[in-house]
C-alpha cells in the first residue's frame, strides 16, 4: 500500500498515510492490527461507509467530502460496528483513537491527501 503525508493548510498531520485503493487493501484495512502509531492513518478514497468487524483496537473516522472537506468525525469507534454511510461524505480516514482530537481535526477543516483526492 501506498503511503503519503496528511496535510492540511500547508502543515503535515501524518507523516504515513496508507492510501487503500486495490479490492486486498480495502479489504484488509486495519484488520488484524493491534495498535497504530501516531504518525499512520490510512485512507479509503471513493468509500461512504466503514465497519470494525475483525479488528482489535478502537479508532477514530474522519468522513471526508470530494474536495477533502471534514464533514464528521467518530472518535473512538469501537471493534465489531459498522458506520452507515453519511451525507456528502466521498472518502474515509481512519486514525489511532483520539488522535483526530490531538491534531484538531474538525468538520469543515481542509485535508489534503495526495493521490486520494488531492
Amino acid at each position: 500500500m501506498r503511503t503519503v503525508e496528511l496535510k492540511t493548510e500547508g502543515r503535515v498531520l501524518l507523516k504515513q498515510c496508507g492510501i487503500a485503493k486495490s479490492f486486498f487493501s480495502r479489504f484488509k484495512g486495519l484488520m488484524g492490527r493491534t495498535s497504530l502509531s501516531e504518525q499512520e492513518g490510512i485512507v479509503f478514497p471513493q468509500c461512504n461507509s466503514i465497519h470494525t468487524f475483525f479488528m482489535r483496537m478502537p479508532i477514530d473516522v474522519v468522513l471526508v467530502d470530494a474536495k477533502g472537506v471534514v464533514v464528521g468525525v467518530e472518535e473512538n469507534l469501537a471493534p465489531w460496528r459498522l458506520l452507515l454511510p453519511r451525507k456528502a461524505t466521498r472518502h474515509v480516514l481512519e486514525l489511532k483513537a483520539f488522535r483526530s482530537r490531538e491534531l484538531g481535526i474538525k468538520p469543515g477543516m481542509a485535508l489534503v491527501v495526495e493521490g486520494a483526492w488531492a
